[in-house]
């Protein structure tokens, strides 16, 4: 607030009233009457008038009706001065007095009197005289500042991005044109509504988000940030930062082999060009255990260009369904990350091998005909009395499912009961092929195991090539039987038939069989190499040719081979040396050998690891449909950075490059498109042109609309938190806009004026006028400059009708010549004025030849919630409802005077240039009315110590290397310690253009370009000494056209220069209620390309925000009565915290200077002050950094004193009794 000017008149009513009366009394006095002071005066006296004692009680409060004098320092009491209580007791001390002469204030209660009346309304009147004297000097300011251009800002309007939504389900765009209007319900306390209208076109799409990814191939992982991005989830995440590691493996079943019963050792073999590599990779082998993958030792092993991985121990696996196929899968995971997007591994075929040897197993079941057998004791296999056809079945899902396994039968007969041997008997061993009983043993004679005779050997078997199961006994397995077919073990009186203690299977298996199923997992997608990795020939093909035209070309990548007609005599293989996918071409790296026709099949090799494609960290947006080929917005909710990320980061000179792609038929294409987030700097809309190719494609799992954002080069200052991504929203502004309003009749005279019939007028405005001298005969347009600025109003016919050119506002006549189109606008009155025809054109006489294309509105109303801007004034079709995601701001209301007193002479004062700090602070504020605070830290230099510095100058007749070599440094301590600084200094900037630090002997180079040359041929080499001694040496300069040698001497440190110089940091606090208001990046880049606009190019300018010091206040308190306990702590927690915000804050509720910390007295005085408390018991302050306060934490650094602000933390307070 800008200092009041003296008054020039500083009486009160009060004394006006008593110089008056007095006045009165001396013109109404008896002629000759004595003028001493100590004689009571004749003439008229005011009511009230009477003589009292000087005493202190009877004096205060009254006016003296005489002159005194004090004998004692000869000082004399002036007349009809109000007599207060230091004046009352100087009075009663007076010696030898023992009357004096009052008479009382004017609003004292006396008798009704003519004269008192007179006097008082002649007062009143003077008052009114003086008050206008003492506004002169304020007047003839404001006039000044008028005279200078200074104008009082309006109002502004506040913004909100509106989300429209659709009916449910439709699937029609709706379109809401530009100053749509939608309201908010009146707020409490007020009676009309708050009018917001949209600020352009936009396009109602059916499209949604469905799904948000990142990813981040330097350390080839992904996030999925879904629920994040569509708002299910109210949080924020890093852009292009992933954290879940990409998962990269395969998938292999065979179930005729891994699926079967017991444990076994499997060898997996991959035909495959890099089998070395393949086996050197860190894979994980883990099979589906029923309810996660349970990992199994492998082996890897390659040689012949094949891998071979051996898997041991293999329980049979337990079918699991794999992308709708349900198998016996195997896992083959990538323990470390994929990051070259070269390599390829290429897999031509997979082949498993099944080795198993299994002893002593049981057979599942056991039936003697169709009785169940007790194995549980000794059994008798044919039953007691064996007869023709009796039939022994045995059944194991494990042994009898191996087709072509060789499997031994081992019997244990009971000794005691030998069998007959004489009864020529044989046994006959069958299997199940599916179809009939094969015979997988021939009955044979003599005593033998398989005719349970003995059991000295096992009965060795070979299962069919073919077995399947069967039923048999109500019992679904694989099985195998054992028939009688001749002979008898004894007649009926001597039957002793084979009586068995146990029976136990065994085999042994090796097995080989090509994979069944095979699926890559890429991008959580599920990818069948199988399918996927075939293609067709859509065009013949001659031996040498070195091309194939393939029907579609979507998933082939340079580097892949493709075997032509595999697995017939013409086969070629080939490797891809490009790609042509808009004629779906594709160059193979040699010629073809053969020929091969329209319709050949083609096979890639499979590739069990699939890197990423991306080279950048991207963000994937998927959408469920297609775009409309018309213009589209996507709002981006970028959130502020949090505070002390700004501070804490480094400017980048080479800013993030992004690039926008969308996914069409032939794969990603570029997006063209206006970015209002100033690359993802802050929250904003992006609009670009719905793609009429776009294309659904599967990517992360899921087929969609995709469009991604690659950030492909240089750096974020700080790295984007995305809140989430909007569809149908657009900003709206708290403003009514009146279109083409008539402004009335010209007459042709100098100054005219006329008024808008709505005020404010907001910034934007357009004046045209008509002029017919731009329309020549018959209709045509004369050649003219103006044509970017004109509206042609023509009819049917293409005959011009009417020409409206728009007029310029400026803020006064002063540079206007007589052939400028220039107005000025006072946009509170809504008045605008012409000038007289020389400085500046007069608008033509007519009428309805001036309208005015404006807005207006604003104000700090407009400042709404989240959620209350929702009535929509027009009717739109298909449009359901509206509403604000995020509350509205930027509203103000009109500038107040005494912020335009202020603002007026820094305006007078920086004249739009940047020279000094209170310049650069000053500018910050016009830059942006988002900016409440701004401080210039300017380069800090002490002068203690402070010693001439070895400089060397010379002129550059050409651009080439500068080299300046030190020779033979020695340091006065008689150590080796040598540390100096070489700086190469040029023209057009403050810091050096190298810098290097220089120990012993070193040599620092620089190359001048002929563009550093442009700048000036006065170029510099200077020498810091970085140590506490005085160093010497030799130094040698060269460059082009001359070299210099000079002995060194270089003075010890000691603040010898300013490390700093040049730079300026400008901290940046915007307005906020938050604790921590923090600027967003798209603020500071405003403010910075603002004041660079109007600074020295050579400037080191860095826009930041303060260094925050978080205040804690911990205190025991009173209060008042334990009934108020709980809201005496809730009062006193939320008085601190108001009183500690660094913008709302402080004793004048301003907020908090830069640098300046509460202190104790500043916080008893705001508790003391709440009514509930009773008095503070004791109370600290805790800062974070420390501000001194608690040596137990660490100290703020001493170089950052001016630049941090205060704000609140989370106050402790103790209640006691």
């Amino acid at each position: 607030m800008s200092p009041l000017p003296p008054k020039i008149d500083q009486r009160t009513y009060d004394s006006i009233v008593a110089q008056t009366a007095m006045l009165v009394e001396a013109f109404t006095r008896t002629e000759g009457a004595a003028l001493d002071g100590a004689v009571v005066r004749s003439g008229w006296k005011p009511p009230g008038a009477a003589q009292v004692s000087p005493t202190i009680d009877t004096l205060v409060g009254r006016l003296l009706d005489q002159d005194l004098i004090d004998p004692q320092t000869s000082e004399t009491i002036a007349w009809g001065r109000l007599i207060d209580a230091a004046l009352a007791e100087r009075i009663s001390q007076i010696p030898g007095l023992e009357q004096v002469s009052v008479w009382s204030l004017p609003n004292a209660q006396v008798p009704p009197d003519a004269g008192w009346a007179l006097i008082r309304i002649f007062s009143h009147l003077a008052t009114l005289v003086r008050d206008r004297l003492n506004q002169v000097p304020e007047k003839n300011f404001l006039a000044f500042l008028n005279l200078i251009g200074t104008q009082v800002l309006p109002p502004q309007p506040a913004r909100v991005p509106l989300t429209f939504y659709l009916v449910e389900n439709s699937t029609v765009d709706a379109l809401v044109p530009a100053q749509t209007q939608i309201a908010a319900l009146p707020v409490e306390g007020a009676t009309e509504e708050v009018v917001f209208e949209t600020e352009r076109d936009v396009l109602i799409t059916p499209a949604q988000l469905q799904a948000a990814f990142v990813y981040e191939p330097d350390i080839d992982a992904y996030s999925d940030r879904t629920a994040i991005a569509t708002g299910q989830i109210d949080s924020s995440f890093p852009l292009f930062v992933a954290d879940q590691p990409t998962e990269h493996s395969f998938y292999l079943a065979c179930d005729a082999l891994l699926t079967l019963p017991g444990a076994k050792t499997v060898i997996l073999t991959f035909d495959s060009p890099q089998g070395a590599q393949l086996a050197s990779l860190p894979v994980t082998w883990s099979f589906w255990h029923g309810t996660r993958w349970q990992p199994i030792e492998s082996t890897s092993g390659s040689g012949d260009l094949q891998w071979t991985v051996t898997l041991r121990n293999l329980p049979p696996l337990t079918p699991h369904p794999i992308d709708g196929q349900l198998a016996g899968w195997l896992r083959a995971e990538l323990a470390s990350p994929l990051r070259d997007t070269s390599t390829r591994f290429q897999i031509q075929n997979i082949q498993a091998r099944l080795a198993s040897n299994r002893e002593n197993l049981s057979p599942d079941h056991y039936f003697f005909n169709t009785t169940a057998i007790d194995t549980s004791k000794d059994f008798y296999p044919f039953g007691e009395q064996p007869r023709f056809n009796d039939t022994l079945y045995l059944a194991s899902q494990e042994v009898f499912s191996q087709s072509g396994t060789q499997v031994t039968v081992k019997l244990e007969l009971n000794d005691d009961y030998p069998p007959k041997t004489d009864g020529g008997v044989a046994i006959q061993w069958e299997a199940w092929n599916g179809e009939t009983w094969q015979i997988i043993k021939e009955k044979s004679a003599g005593v033998s195991a398989a005719n349970f005779t003995s059991d000295t050997s096992g009965v060795v078997l070979r299962l069919p090539a073919v077995v399947a199961a069967t039923t048999v006994n109500g019992e679904n397995n694989y099985w195998i039987r054992a028939r009688l077919v001749k002979g008898h073990y004894g007649e009926i009186t001597s039957v002793q038939p084979p009586l068995l203690q146990s029976l136990k299977l065994s085999y042994t298996a090796s097995t080989s069989s090509p994979i069944s199923a095979c699926r890559v997992y890429h991008q959580l997608t599920y990818l069948n190499p199988l399918a996927s990795d075939r293609f067709t020939l859509a065009q013949d093909r001659k031996a040498g040719e070195q091309t194939l035209r393939l029907h579609q070309v979507d998933g082939l990548q340079i580097g892949d081979r493709l075997r032509i007609e595999p697995d017939s005599a013409r086969q070629e293989i080939h490797e891809i040396a490009g790609i042509d996918t808009a004629q779906n071409l594709v160059i193979l790296s040699t010629a073809l050998i053969g020929n091969h026709n329209h319709g050949s099949q083609i096979l890639r090799d499979f590739q069990p690891f699939l890197p990423i494609i991306d080279e950048v960290p991207t963000l994937y947006l998927g959408f469920d449909r297609s775009f409309t080929n018309r213009t589209i917005a996507l709002y981006l909710q970028i959130d502020a950075p949090s505070p002390g990320a700004i501070a804490n980061s480094n400017s980048s000179d080479y800013p993030a490059q992004l690039i926008w792609e969308y996914r069409s038929p032939g794969g990603w294409a570029s997006l063209g498109m206006t970015d209002e987030t100033g690359n993802l700097k802050e929250r904003g809309l992006i609009h670009f042109i719905g793609p009429s190719d776009f294309a659904a494609h599967i990517e992360f799992g899921r087929s969609l609309y995709w469009l991604r954002c690659r950030w492909q080069a240089g750096d974020f200052r700080v790295h984007p938190q995305l809140h989430c991504v909007l569809t149908n929203t657009t900003w709206a502004v708290q403003a009514t806009t009146v279109i083409h309003e008539m402004l009335g009749p010209s007459n042709g005279n100098p100054d005219q004026m006329f008024r808008t019939s709505q005020t404010p007028v907001l910034l934007g405005q357009a004046l045209e006028v008509q002029e017919a001298t731009l329309l020549a005969a018959k209709g045509t347009l004369p050649e003219t400059s103006l044509t970017q600025e004109m509206t042609v109003v023509q009819d049917e016919l293409g005959t011009v009708e009417a020409v409206w050119v728009r007029w310029q506002e400026v803020p006064d006549f002063y540079g206007s010549s007589a052939h400028d189109r220039h107005y000025v606008l006072d946009r509170l009155t809504g008045t605008l004025r012409f000038s007289n025809g020389q400085q500046g054109m007069i608008p033509p006489a007519g009428t309805n030849l001036l309208r005015l294309t404006y807005a207006n509105g604003g104000g700090k109303h407009g400042n709404l919630p989240a959620q209350t801007i929702t009535q929509l004034k027009t009717t739109i079709p298909y449009l359901d409802r509206v509403t604000n995601l995020e509350p509205a701001g930027g509203g103000a209301d009109q500038e107040p005077l005494e912020r335009v007193k202020e603002r007026g002479p820094k305006a007078l004062r920086h004249q739009q240039r940047a020279v000094t700090a209170q310049d650069m602070e000053d500018l910050a504020y016009e830059a942006s009315s988002e900016v409440a605070r701004a401080k210039a830290i300017t380069p800090h230099f002490a002068s203690e110590g402070l010693e001439w510095l070895p400089f060397y100058g010379f002129r550059m007749p050409a651009s080439g290397p500068i080299s300046v070599n030190l020779e033979g440094l020695t340091s006065a301590s008689g150590t080796d310690t040598t540390r100096l600084k070489v700086q190469i200094h040029g023209p057009g900037q403050a810091s050096p253009y190298a810098s290097q630090e220089a120990q012993r002997n070193q040599t620092l180079e620089y190359l001048v370009t002929d563009e550093d040359l442009a700048l000036g041929v006065e170029w510099s080499v200077m020498i810091v000494n970085l140590t506490d001694n005085l160093i010497t040496g030799a130094l040698t300069i060269t460059y082009p056209g001359g070299s210099l040698n000079e002995s060194l001497s270089v003075p010890a440190q000691g603040q010898p220069h300013v490390e700093d110089a040049g730079r300026v940091d400008l901290l940046i606090v915007p307005s906020s209620s938050a604790q921590q208001p923090t600027p967003s990046l798209g603020l500071l880049d405003r403010v910075e390309a603002y004041i660079r606009d109007r600074c020295t190019p050579t400037l080191d300018l860095r826009i930041t925000e303060p260094v925050w010091v978080e205040i804690t206040v911990i205190t025991r308190l009173v209060p008042t009565s334990f009934a108020v306990s709980d809201a005496a702590r809730a009062a006193a927690i939320q008085a601190l915290t108001q009183f500690l915000h660094p913008l709302l804050g402080g004793v004048s509720g301003q907020g908090w200077a830069f640098g300046r910390r509460p202190h104790k007295s500043d916080l008893y005085a705001v508790l003391e002050a709440i009514p509930t408390i009773d008095h503070v018991e004791d109370l600290s302050i805790v800062s974070i950094p420390s501000l001194g306060d608690d040596l137990s934490i660490t100290p703020l650094d001493p170089s950052e004193r001016d630049r941090f602000l205060i704000f609140s933390g989370k106050h402790q307070v103790t209640l006691l009794t």
